[in-house]
């Protein structure tokens, strides 16, 4: 690292508070921030990684994001070295499915460099690339964003031949869906791989909303900001046994106009946001988004009528942190 400091992404005071309250005990390793295999700690961590140098998308090669990703991952997990981390979230042994969120195309995904770098933590941990899926619902997204090249792993659709959607639906509270049999057949272990970005629905779509890609009929789970779809969702059988991590590529932000790409309301940020805790996650990266869009000018997201409910929603069933003040911040520079 060429530098080390704590940066503000304008968390807001309370989260603010919780940061330095508690950055200290994360890095002495003082307190237990780290979770038990397919939970999150109490008072979650959600690591903030930013590349100090780049200026643009463009300067975030392969090299530069792979710090960002084993930076964010360490510091995410608390373990103390990032081969213990990887091994904190899933075992060599099991399918790892990376599940990325390309709807919005090639300036407003998680790009193959950075999927590519996260693939590269696991694989020096030592998983093989069968054992690694870069998964998205549609063979056509996954080329349109530059998944045809050799990223050291498997990349996968749910459209492919022999995969598909199960036959029947699974109920979770008020959500009746197929999941992909990608999931429910093939993969042990579930990370969300999203970006960060509003939405017009669901207030921000980061972390959780990228697994509407995982059911046959998410149109039918947008009402009410997406309330409560996402929590019964992220509450299915298939999701909580498998779901361990979530990173966003957060090279740009799409503070408004999402889910889609917009030139005029996109900010460069240059950074990785992961965590154990996808709720937390999603938390901050709405507390990113939040800023911008005061920096810029605009209505906060409930002003607007897309205030994410769905997160306080999620946090009252036990599902994660929502809360800025229960949430642990460690932010960095590389």
């Amino acid at each position: 690292m060429d530098r080390r400091k704590f940066i503000s992404v304008g968390i807001g005071a309370a989260a603010a508070g919780a940061v330095a309250a508690g950055v200290k005990a994360v890095l002495d390793g003082t307190e237990a921030n780290g979770a038990p295999r397919g939970g999150a700690p109490r008072r979650p961590v959600v690591a903030v990684v930013r590349a100090g140098s780049a200026k643009s998308p463009a300067d975030l090669v392969r090299a530069l994001y792979r710090r960002l990703v084993e930076r964010a991952i360490l510091l995410a997990t608390g373990a103390s070295g990032l081969r213990e981390a990887v091994l904190g979230v899933a075992s060599p042994s099991e399918m790892v499915g990376f599940k990325l969120n390309l709807l919005a195309g090639p300036r407003l995904s998680p790009s193959p460099e950075m999927a590519a770098a996260l693939a590269g933590v696991f694989a020096a941990a030592g998983f093989s690339r069968e054992r690694l899926v870069l998964w998205e619902r549609t063979r056509a997204e996954l080329r349109r964003c530059g998944y045809s090249q050799d990223l050291g792993a498997t990349v996968a659709a749910t459209d492919d031949p022999g995969a598909g959607y199960e036959d029947e639906p699974e109920s979770s509270g008020e959500l009746g869906s197929c999941f992909s049999r990608l999931l429910t057949r093939r993969l042990d272990v579930l990370v969300s791989v999203g970006v960060c970005k509003d939405h017009d629905l669901s207030g921000v779509s980061c972390g959780a909303k990228n697994l509407y890609g995982v059911i046959h009929n998410p149109n039918k789970y947008h009402d009410q900001n997406c309330d409560p779809y996402i929590p019964d969702l992220l509450a299915s059988r298939p999701v909580k046994k498998a779901l361990r991590l979530t990173v966003l590529d957060a090279a740009t932000v799409q503070y408004d106009g999402g889910p889609l790409y917009s030139e005029a309301t996109n900010a460069f940020f240059g950074g990785v946001i992961a965590g154990r805790d996808m709720i937390a996650v999603d938390s901050v990266a709405r507390s990113v988004i939040e800023r911008l869009r005061k920096e810029h000018g605009l209505k906060t997201l409930k002003e607007t009528g897309r205030e994410p409910t769905w997160l306080a929603t999620a946090e009252r069933r036990g599902l994660g942190v929502a809360d800025p003040a229960r949430i642990k911040v460690v932010e960095e520079t590389v």
